[in-house]
């Protein structure tokens, strides 16, 4: 059974936090122009539009997971975290360039982008698993989510002017 589109958006650590009320209201608070406010939530609903199929490999990942005798490293599909949106990247975003992380199930999401309101980091889907020496994320590392925004230059950066 795929889960509804409410039930992806609470599997993300970052998402189920952010309604686009609450983004709205985040800006109105900071005194945005209504028209950045406007762009930069339509660039969300972007981000979330992108990924929202991912987690749901995630979570399909998980239940379709293989007997251990089976595992193999293409069991589940594989993400490349890219960090190239506009504004400062924060170090943990920075360390995560380019790092490869395997969706196999709920503990997978701790590391899939978006991190916090504005972050640069996305992650793009893997034809098949990484070749050998590829880095990948450490999952035993502290997880980048927890931010609610990247940064106030999310609310100062001119978005309809410029993505």
């Amino acid at each position: 059974m795929t889960p509804s589109p409410a039930a992806l958006l609470e599997a993300h650590p970052t998402l189920r936090r952010l309604s686009g009320q609450v983004v709205w209201c985040l800006f109105e608070d900071a005194e945005s122009p209504a028209a950045h406010a406007q762009a930069f939530l339509d660039r969300y609903e972007a981000v979330k539009a992108a990924t929202l199929p991912l987690v749901a490999v995630a979570l399909a990942a998980e239940a379709r997971k293989p007997a251990p005798e089976n595992d193999t490293a293409d069991a589940a599909p594989w993400v490349r975290i890219r960090v190239d949106g506009p504004g400062p990247a924060c170090a943990a975003c920075m360390a995560l360039d380019g790092r490869c992380l395997r969706l196999d199930g709920p503990g997978a999401l701790a590391f899939l982008p978006p991190f916090a309101l504005g972050c640069p980091a996305r992650a793009e889907r893997l034809p098949g698993a990484p070749g050998p020496g590829a880095p990948l994320v450490d999952r035993a590392a502290p997880s980048p989510h927890g931010r609610l925004v990247c940064g106030e230059w999310v609310f100062t950066h001119p978005w309809a002017d410029r993505p």
